[in-house]
């Protein structure tokens, strides 16, 4: 089965970056969740790639995902 990027569309969404003390904070409390899981079944993200989702958009192309781009920058 194809993947979406094979079919040359993105996963998009819209979010906002967490700042710096939040992500610090979600970092103790993935820490926590960690040690209190099952071995394997929590995978963590790591604090660069922390957001929020405001909006997911699905499957885009990049065309697509070029005037979601222009229409926020107005």
């Amino acid at each position: 089965m194809e993947s979406p990027l094979d079919q040359g569309l993105i996963r998009a969404f819209l979010g906002v970056r967490v700042g710096s003390v939040a992500a610090q904070a979600l970092a103790e409390s993935q820490r926590s969740l960690l040690h209190r899981c099952p071995e394997g079944s929590l995978r963590l993200v790591d604090l660069r790639d922390l957001h929020l989702t405001l909006r997911f958009l699905g499957d885009l192309t990049l065309g697509q995902a070029r005037e979601v781009e222009l229409a926020l920058g107005e």
